[in-house]
């Protein structure tokens, strides 16, 4: 199922599944605070509509299982505003990856073939947008260099 992997006890949840396209990063990530985290925090299964990047349109429903529902015991989300201002009341553990801007921007368009290039500059203002509502790598519990 896009964007959920795991078995046993560790559940990864890829946030780019939930992102509503390149210009709806924060609607994405407010649907999986509403429709996943918020729910799971109360012990109940979480689900949120995925983004078919191909179609550009929502795609199918993906769940989240519960913790002891059998399983998972950890949610690991992952991807760009996991560790924003409306994710921040649901992390227990934020992990930040460093990479210098001109890094990521190349390893960005090197994964998608310079496919959206064009686009970079609208989806970095995204981010930084994120960043001036809550720092998130000076939140971080853990940062690591990546570049």
């Amino acid at each position: 199922m896009p964007g959920l992997d795991g078995a046993g006890a560790v559940v990864v949840l890829a946030l780019e599944s939930a992102y509503r396209g390149w210009h709806g990063l924060a609607v994405g990530l407010g649907a999986v605070v509403s429709g996943v985290l918020e729910p799971l925090s109360r012990g109940v299964p979480g689900s949120v509509r995925t983004y078919d990047w191909n179609r550009g349109a929502l795609g199918e429903r993906l769940t989240v299982p519960a913790p002891g529902d059998p399983m998972p015991v950890v949610v690991l989300v992952e991807g760009c505003g996991a560790g924003s201002a409306v994710c921040a009341p649901f992390v227990d553990v934020l992990v930040w990856l460093d990479a210098p801007a001109d890094v990521r921007r190349e390893r960005a368009l090197a994964r998608d073939n310079g496919s959206w290039a064009h686009l970079w500059d609208d989806w970095a203002a995204q981010e930084r947008a994120l960043l001036d509502a809550r720092d998130a790598r000076a939140a971080a519990d853990l940062v690591l260099r990546t570049g």
